[in-house]
């Protein structure tokens, strides 16, 4: 056994000046190829030329080593073994050329060997073809070097008799490979969803309340933060201050008042029952008990020829005018109202203003509704909202005041004129068009049943009701155009209060044939706050303002009792008198004024409806002042100033003199000059 021998005797001293042995470290590989089953040939080469290697001078070192790899060979005997380690240490310690070629010195001379050449080492063999094709980058190559040479270094055993290996690396798995669609963005998305259908669904419920519970303004208080809350958007940071000026200009948060007469839930009360007991002891009388006989009795008539020659019993009035409300059938609904029709006296005595107000709760009306005295209260919805029901016994009722109108007393008559005509701008009224001519009719019939000596009283008994209880413009509006204007009573009705609805708080106490109204109504034109456009401004009560002047001028504030007998055609124009000149310059003063307010509102550019609306109705009025309510029609500009109708020509006789005066002028001025 060959004694124990010390590392150091298998390495040479290093010569002076050469590089660090850490330098010219040679990292030896297992080879990657098979073992040959025979000794490779070269290996007696290598060791002889060792001597000329080592006798050949060191090159200049280099920054940047080369690791070279050696490939492990089988173990023959100790004696190879141990050369075969020499060779490695010599050639450790000999650096690479610049070149990267391998010079020796033979027969005295240096030579570079060939790639031929049998001194080679098997590890400059080519490689395998397979190896080649997945023979990575440069770059990778270089990288994954340093990175053995590193755990090379790191993994070094010092204990002698071993050789210096590099620890095979442990592969690591590779990183988890993202899909664009897992299971956690599928279960994230689905999660995002049931809350945004969770919001939805609870704006949804806040969208069918009735806003009249909350909102208590005809505009819905938005501001930024609000809308920054509700929209989230990283990217853009001023959305919200951009859609809020955009609400505001396009007024998309306003809401026009509703008006609503009757409760949203009719409950059904109970019917009353017959009232047999107010009949009288005859024998026709007994078939009124039976409840088919009794309907065979009033659908055939005989009911109403028995009490056209006897006095229909009061408590029977009453059962039959709650039937109206109630029954179900239209036919027994219209024998009731013929039968009640054929008794006045009945009805005189029955119909009374705490009956007409209990008949009205009973159809489902709020109390404060019914009272005319009483303050209406507004809503504010969307448009989109349905309608509210209306109960089925209304028309009954409504046609039962109508047929009642000549017999009811005067106290009853203005109040039923009172409650129908808060009836009439019903938001569901409005939209039945058959049961708002029913109303008309009746409201027709009451005004008109009204004595003579007492209408004038009366009419404005009637106006100051509806002047304290309603206060917005646009239900007031809604009011003037459901009105009847069939009779010139119910025309000059509708003027009388339209009129008093623009000039209010200034109370109308002169006829509308008086000449001051004109000037009236352009001194309140100029000086109303809410005729004035500001950015502040509500345009469609501006619209509902001007679309009530236009109700209230109608044909003119004049008689025309100057206007002539219709001429013969042919016949040459009869001149002004002077009535009839004041009467067109009073209309021409509103109607400039009208269309300065209509130039002053713009309604070009992205905005709302209400803008246009508003102009239209100044637009339409202008028109119709200038063309229809002047009596020559629309007033013509004369060339040289002045106006056609005016007979004498002064404005062209003004100019002519003015402008006479200034050429003589300048031609003594001439003149003196020279």
């Amino acid at each position: 056994m060959p004694p124990n021998r010390s590392i150091t005797d298998f390495f040479k001293p290093a010569a002076p000046n050469s590089r660090p042995i850490w330098d010219n470290i040679v990292v030896q590989h297992p080879d990657s190829n098979p073992a040959r089953p025979w000794p490779s040939p070269r290996v007696p080469n290598r060791l002889a030329n060792t001597a000329t290697r080592e006798a050949a001078p060191s090159p200049a070192p280099r920054r940047n080593p080369r690791v070279t790899d050696v490939t492990a060979k089988p173990k023959a005997d100790n004696a190879s073994t141990n050369a075969s380690f020499s060779s490695l240490t010599s050639a450790s310690q000999t650096p690479p050329s610049s070149n990267n070629s391998r010079r020796m010195v033979k027969n005295g001379d240096e030579v570079v060997c060939n790639s031929d050449s049998e001194t080679d080492s098997s590890d400059d063999e080519l490689e395998d073809l397979d190896k080649f094709l997945r023979k990575p980058s440069p770059a990778a190559a270089q990288k994954r070097a340093v990175d053995g040479t590193q755990r090379s270094l790191s993994g070094r055993q010092t204990r002698s008799g071993d050789s210096v290996q590099k620890e095979r690396a442990v592969p690591q798995a590779p990183p988890a490979k993202k899909y664009k669609f897992s299971l956690s963005s599928l279960v994230d998305a689905s999660n995002n969803d049931s809350e945004a259908e969770k919001k939805i669904a609870e704006a949804k419920i806040e969208l069918d309340k009735p806003i009249e519970d909350s909102a208590q303004s005809e505009d819905v208080h938005v501001d930024e933060t609000i809308l920054t809350s509700i929209i989230e958007d990283e990217e853009d940071g001023d959305k919200a201050q951009r859609l809020l000026l955009a609400m505001k200009r396009t007024n998309a948060l306003h809401r026009d008042p509703t008006w609503h007469f009757f409760y949203d839930d009719i409950e059904n009360k109970s019917r009353q029952p017959f009232p047999a007991l107010s009949l009288p002891r005859y024998g026709w009388a007994a078939m009124f008990k039976d409840p088919t006989a009794r309907d065979q009795a009033f659908l055939s008539g005989y009911a109403r020829t028995i009490f056209r020659h006897q006095e229909l019993p009061e408590e029977l009035a009453s059962w039959m005018i709650d039937e109206l409300i109630y029954h179900p059938r239209e036919d027994l609904k219209f024998e009731y109202l013929q039968t009640l029709k054929s008794c006045p006296r009945s009805l005189k005595m029955l119909l009374t203003p705490s009956k007409l107000t209990e008949l009205f709760g009973r159809l489902g009306a709020k109390d404060e509704a019914a009272n005319p005295a009483s303050v209406m209260a507004l809503s504010f919805e969307a448009p989109s909202k349905p309608k509210r029901p209306i109960p089925s016994g209304l028309r009954w009722v409504v046609l039962l005041l109508g047929q009642a109108a000549s017999t009811l007393p005067l106290e009853c008559s203005v109040h039923a004129i009172n409650v129908l005509l808060r009836v009439s701008f019903d938001d569901s009224v409005l939209a039945d068009a058959t049961l708002q001519i029913t109303i008309q009719d009746s409201i027709e019939a009451l005004i008109s049943s009204l004595p003579d000596s007492d209408l004038d009283i009366s009419i404005d008994q009637i106006t100051n009701t509806i002047l304290s209880t309603l206060k917005d413009p646009i239900l007031q509006d809604q009011l003037i155009s459901s009105l009847p204007t069939h009779s010139p009573l119910t025309h000059h009705f509708q003027r009388h209060l339209a009129l008093s609805f623009f000039l209010s708080p200034t109370p109308l106490g002169v006829p509308l044939t008086s000449p001051i109204l004109p000037s009236l109504i352009h001194t309140h034109l100029t000086t109303s706050p809410s005729l004035q456009i500001t950015p502040r401004t509500s345009y469609p009560a501006l619209g509902a303002i001007i679309s009530l002047l236009d109700t209230a001028i109608g044909p003119g504030f004049s008689d025309l009792s100057f206007l002539p007998s219709r001429p013969p055609p042919n016949t040459p124009a009869i001149p002004l008198v002077p009535e009839e000149k004041a009467f067109n310059e009073s209309v021409d003063l509103l109607a400039s004024r009208v269309k300065w307010l209509s130039n002053r509102i713009i309604d070009a550019g992205a905005t709302d409806m209400s803008r246009c609306e508003a102009k239209g109705v100044c637009e339409r009025l202008y028109y119709r002042l200038e063309s229809a309510v002047r009596t020559r029609g629309r007033r013509q500009r004369g060339v040289f100033g002045g106006d056609d109708d005016d007979d004498d020509d002064e404005g062209a006789r003004k100019l002519f003199r003015r402008w006479f005066k200034n050429s003589t002028t300048g031609s003594e001025a001439v003149v003196d000059g020279a």
